[in-house]
C-alpha cells in the first residue's frame, strides 16, 4: 500500500491500521512523512550496493540485515514520536499514544541508526585544536559562573 494511502485527504486524518486516527494540525507532515520514507529506502540500498561491491566497512552487517521493506507507517510514527518525545510535557511520556517508545525502537531502530551513521561526519571534528573555540569558551565561562 503507497504511503499516500493510510492518509485520508477527505477530513485530513492519519489513519494508520491498528490505531486510532489522528487529526494533524499541518498537512504539509505527509510530505515530510514521505521524504523520511524515501530517505531510509535510500540508505538500505546504498548500503546493499555497498556490500555488493565489496566496499562495505569489515563492521558492517550482513547484507540481510539490509534487505527489509521500509514500513509505511516509519515515517509518521518518527514524526509523532519526535514531536512528543522532544517537548517538555509529563503527559507525553504516557504509553496512551498511537505508538509507544519501546514499540517504536522494536520496529524502527535499525532505520534510526542507518541515518545517524550516514549524518556523523556532520559533527565529527577530526582536529579539534585547529579551530577557533574563543566564543564558546567565552560563552562556557559565562554559564559556569551564573551556575
Amino acid at each position: 500500500m503507497p504511503l499516500n494511502a493510510i492518509y485520508s485527504s477527505a477530513n485530513s486524518k492519519i489513519s494508520i491500521p491498528g490505531q486510532p486516527p489522528r487529526y494533524p494540525d499541518n498537512p504539509q507532515w505527509y510530505e515530510c512523512d514521505k521524504i523520511f520514507n524515501d530517505e531510509a529506502e535510500n540508505h538500505l540500498r546504498i548500503r546493499k550496493d555497498r556490500i555488493k561491491r565489496g566496499n562495505a566497512p569489515s563492521w558492517e552487517n550482513h547484507i540481510s540485515y539490509y534487505e527489509v521493506a521500509i514500513p509505511k507507517e516509519f515515517g509518521a510514527h518518527w514524526r509523532i514520536i519526535r514531536n512528543r518525545r522532544y517537548h517538555s510535557d509529563y503527559r507525553r511520556a504516557s504509553a496512551n499514544h498511537d505508538i509507544t517508545l519501546t514499540d517504536f525502537y522494536s520496529k524502527y531502530h535499525r532505520f534510526i541508526m542507518l541515518f545517524l551513521d550516514w549524518s556523523k561526519w556532520l559533527w565529527n571534528v577530526e582536529d579539534v585544536e585547529s579551530f577557533d573555540w574563543k566564543e564558546i569558551q567565552n560563552f562556557n565561562k559565562v554559564i559556569t559562573k551564573s551556575t
